[in-house]
C-alpha cells in the first residue's frame, strides 16, 4: 500500500462519510450512520490526521537535497605591523555543501514513505476498533430496547392478573389479600419497566458519547435484533485472518524495518563535503580562487552498530507478526464457539422451551379462571417465560458480539444482524 493511495483512500472515506452524516437528524439513526457521525467526530481520528500531516511533512523534508551554505573568513586583519587595520587583510567568500553517496536520498525517501504506510496501517487498526465499539454500543441499544419490550409484555401479564384476580375477588371466589398480592406484583413490575427504559437511555448516551454528544436525541429503525442466516465457516474464516488489520500493520512494521536497515546501510558510504570559493588578497590587490574537500573516515565502522541492530529489529518484528497471527486464530477460535453455544441456546429456546410455556401459560389460566387451578401456577409461568425471554435475548447479544469480533478479526465490514419489526424478540 502506497502513501498516496492510502492519502486518496482516506479522503474519499472522510467525504463519503461526511455525506452520510449529513442526514437530517429526524430521519431513524442506522448503524452505518453511527458510523459517519463517529468517523466525522471522534478526537483519535482527528489526532490521526495530524500525524499523518506531520509525516507528510517530514517526507518533505526527506526529499531534500544537502543545503548550500554560504561563509565568510577574514584574516591577518587588525593586527600590529603590517598586520595594522586592512593592509594584509585576506578575506574569503566561499560556498560549501556535501555531495551525497549513491541511494542515500532513495533510502530516506523509502523509510518515510514507509513511515506513513506504516501510520495508515495503525490507523486502520484503530479506525475498526472504534467501529467495532461503535457496533457494540449500537447492539446494546437495540438489546435495551428488546428488554424494554419483555418488560412490558410482563406488565402486561400482571396487569391481566390482576383483573383476573378482581374479577373473581368481586364474585366472592378469591381473597382480598390475593388481590393486593396481584397489585404489589403489579407495583414490583412496574418498577422493572422503569428500570429498563433507564438502561436504554444510559444505553442511547454510550453511544453518542462517542460522537461527542450524549445527550444527542435519536431514533433507531424499525427493526429487531436477529440471528444470522447461517453460521460462517470456521476454515473460511481462518483462512480470512489474512485481511486482520493487525497483520497488515505488521507487514508494515516490517516494510519500515527493512527501510530502517537501508538507511542503516546507506550511512557506511562517506558523504563527499565540498567548498569553492574567492579570496581577497588585500596586500596584493588580488583574488585568488579557493577550494577544498573533505572525506570523513571511519564511516562503515560507525554505521555498524546501527545497521546490526536495524537487522534485529527487523526479525523481531517477523517473529512478533507469527506470534500475533497465532493469536488471532486462537481468539477466533474461542469466539466462533461462544457464538456456536448462543446460537444453539437461542435456537432451543426459540424452537423448543417457549412454545412449550406458552402452551403451559394457556392451561393454567384457563384452569384458573375455571377455578380448578391455583394463581400461583398461573403467575408462576408467566415469570418463567419472562426469565426465558430474558435469557434468550442474552444468548442472542453473545451471538451478534462475537460476530461483530469475528468481523473486526478478519478485517470485515462489522454489522449487526437485524430482523423485520413485528415478531419477538
Amino acid at each position: 500500500m502506497k502513501a498516496e493511495t492510502a492519502l486518496i483512500t482516506a479522503a474519499l472515506f472522510l467525504a463519503i462519510s461526511t455525506a452520510l452524516s449529513a442526514a437530517p437528524a429526524t430521519q431513524p439513526l442506522s448503524l452505518e450512520a453511527a458510523y459517519a457521525r463517529v468517523i466525522e467526530r471522534h478526537p483519535a481520528l482527528a489526532t490521526l490526521q495530524l500525524e499523518l500531516q506531520a509525516l507528510i511533512a517530514a517526507r518533505d523534508q526527506a526529499a531534500q537535497s544537502p543545503p548550500l551554505a554560504l561563509s565568510t573568513d577574514l584574516e591577518n586583519a587588525f593586527g600590529s605591523g603590517d598586520s595594522a587595520a586592512l593592509r594584509s587583510a585576506e578575506l574569503t567568500v566561499s560556498l560549501a555543501s556535501a555531495i551525497e553517496a549513491t541511494g542515500k536520498r532513495q533510502a530516506r525517501l523509502a523509510l518515510a514513505e514507509a513511515e506513513m504506510d506504516q501510520h495508515a496501517a495503525r490507523a486502520e487498526v484503530e479506525r475498526l476498533q472504534l467501529l467495532a465499539e461503535v457496533a457494540k454500543r449500537y447492539l446494546d441499544v437495540l438489546a435495551a430496547l428488546t428488554a424494554e419490550r419483555i418488560a412490558g409484555r410482563g406488565l402486561d401479564q400482571a396487569r391481566t392478573v390482576l383483573d383476573a384476580i378482581s374479577v373473581r375477588v368481586d364474585a366472592g371466589a378469591e381473597s382480598e389479600a390475593a388481590q393486593l398480592a396481584a397489585r404489589a406484583d403489579l407495583v414490583r413490575v412496574e418498577g422493572a419497566t422503569l428500570q429498563r427504559q433507564q438502561e436504554v437511555l444510559n444505553a442511547r448516551r454510550r453511544l453518542a458519547a462517542l460522537w461527542g454528544d450524549p445527550l444527542a436525541e435519536f431514533d433507531l429503525p424499525q427493526v429487531r435484533l436477529g440471528l444470522p442466516p447461517t453460521l460462517p465457516d470456521l476454515d473460511q474464516l481462518r483462512a480470512a485472518l489474512k485481511g486482520n488489520p493487525g497483520l497488515q500493520a505488521y507487514a508494515q512494521r516490517e516494510a519500515l524495518s527493512r527501510a530502517q536497515l537501508a538507511v542503516a546501510n546507506s550511512a557506511k558510504k562517506p558523504d563527499i563535503e565540498w567548498q569553492l570559493g574567492l579570496r581577497r588578497l588585500q596586500a596584493e590587490d588580488d583574488w585568488a580562487l579557493v577550494g577544498g574537500l573533505s572525506i570523513p573516515l571511519g564511516t562503515k565502522a560507525r554505521a555498524e552498530p546501527v545497521t546490526r541492530r536495524a537487522g534485529l529489529e527487523l526479525e523481531a518484528v517477523a517473529s512478533a507478526q507469527g506470534d500475533h497471527r497465532r493469536e488471532l486464530e486462537i481468539a477466533l477460535v474461542e469466539r466462533f464457539g461462544e457464538m456456536e453455544a448462543a446460537h444453539a441456546e437461542y435456537r432451543h429456546i426459540a424452537q423448543r422451551l417457549l412454545p412449550v410455556l406458552e402452551r403451559a401459560i394457556e392451561q393454567a389460566q384457563k384452569a384458573y379462571l375455571a377455578g380448578v387451578a391455583t394463581l400461583p401456577e398461573w403467575r408462576r409461568l408467566q415469570l418463567q417465560r419472562m426469565q426465558v425471554e430474558q435469557e434468550q435475548l442474552d444468548a442472542l447479544v453473545r451471538v451478534q458480539r462475537a460476530l461483530i469480533d469475528m468481523q473486526q478479526l478478519t478485517g470485515n465490514a462489522l454489522v449487526v444482524e437485524l430482523a423485520a419489526a413485528g415478531g419477538r424478540p
